[in-house]
């Protein structure tokens, strides 16, 4: 998605839920929500929810999914 703020095209970061990313890797949710906490996999903490954001979970995998390549861990 897109918007324009001041003439500038800025594009938001997409935040997908756990049911996606799990569907997506090919694992359980509960399998995926194991792996955040042991921080294997990159994830945005917003209160208590957990989120991830799809270009990370998207570079993350393409480049084997390694812990060394996690970004946006908060």
């Amino acid at each position: 998605m897109q918007i324009n703020v001041n003439d500038e095209t800025t594009t938001l970061k997409r935040l997908v839920t756990a049911d996606a990313v799990a569907e997506f890797l090919g694992m359980s949710k509960q399998g995926l929500y194991e792996a955040v906490r042991r921080r294997l996999v990159p994830a945005v903490h917003i209160g208590r929810r957990i989120r991830f954001d799809l270009e990370i979970i998207n570079q993350w995998a393409a480049q084997g999914g390694s812990p060394d390549d996690r970004k946006g861990d908060n």
